[in-house]
């Protein structure tokens, strides 16, 4: 029979964990990801006089870590800095979704505003500690434009230390943002070693699929590390799913010129007589791309 005692005790074993890792290690910032453009609507009064540069701008030269020009506008419009647009996002958002460090920092030291999200991706770490202990449940929060949750910000930005923390404190492993990208995608697409054999040990799904059809296995084939393709096989990752392009993982491989990895596919059972939408094998992606060895040994398979 199991106890409230015996209940208990895991309980406050995770949290002391969560702690120590909230007070012991530093927030890494790498930078990650394509920008994300701001949208049209933006709160009243977010424009600057004059036309010397609106909150839309800044956010724009945020986004695309164009520091010039941010600081251009800044110096022109000092209060555009904690402008907000219409879905919450300051342009510290813009500027810690893109992953554009330089630029964060910038705009941090000038007064820019933060939250739960930028934090969670590129600091300060002391906050992150401070908001979690202050509001554990924020740990499943969305922002509104991306939908996504603290730990995917971590996850996107390369932000391993911030990530498992919010691990320790309960984050949905497998939340998904708005074009349902997972954590595990993003620290696959990363590389980041540390995450996502986290993700993975927390339970993370390998075979899980953004709104483009493309599992972590598929991106680590298009440009991960050997070692990872052969974890995410191990953890169960469909090694025949398709794309939305009919591309599976052989594809991105051979696509790539990897005879390694190919090679060890088809050891795992990866069907190589697959087509995708554009009537293209593995095979054929090889050949257009002049691996031929790698070609060769594709003729032989299945």
């Amino acid at each position: 029979m199991t106890t409230s005692s015996s209940r208990t005790v895991p309980r406050l074993r995770r949290a002391a964990q969560a702690a120590l890792l909230g007070l012991a290690v530093l927030a890494s910032c790498s930078t990650v990801g394509a920008p994300v453009r701001p949208a049209e609507k933006l709160v009243p009064g977010s424009s600057a006089p004059g036309g010397r540069g609106t909150a839309h701008d800044l956010y724009a030269a945020a986004a695309d870590g164009d520091l010039a020009r941010v600081k251009s506008i800044v110096k022109q419009s000092p209060r555009l800095v904690t402008a907000v647009d219409a879905a919450g996002w300051s342009v510290l958002n813009y500027a810690a979704w893109s992953g554009q460090k330089g630029v964060f920092d910038y705009l941090a030291a000038r007064g820019g505003l933060t939250n739960l999200f930028t934090e969670a991706a590129l600091g300060p770490w002391p906050d992150v500690v401070k908001r979690m202990q202050t509001h554990p449940a924020a740990v499943q929060d969305r922002d509104l434009r991306q939908q996504a949750t603290p730990l995917l910000w971590a996850a996107r930005a390369g932000n391993a230390a911030a990530g498992e923390y919010l691990l320790a404190l309960g984050a949905e492993v497998d939340a998904a943002d708005r074009e349902g990208n997972t954590a595990l995608h993003f620290a696959v697409s990363r590389g980041d070693a540390q995450l996502y054999r986290a993700l993975l040990q927390a339970g993370a799904a390998a075979g899980a699929a953004d709104r483009r059809g493309r599992t972590p296995l598929y991106l680590a084939c298009a440009g991960g590390p050997f070692e990872l393709i052969e974890l995410l096989l191990d953890r169960g990752a469909p090694i025949a799913a398709a794309d939305q392009d009919g591309d599976t993982p052989l594809h991105a491989a051979a696509a790539r010129g990897s005879f390694e990895i190919c090679e060890y596919l088809l050891l795992r059972g990866a069907p190589a007589g697959v087509k995708n939408r554009r009537g293209q094998t593995a095979r054929d992606l090889a050949i257009a791309g002049g691996h031929g060895k790698l070609a060769e040994m594709l003729k032989e398979r299945p």
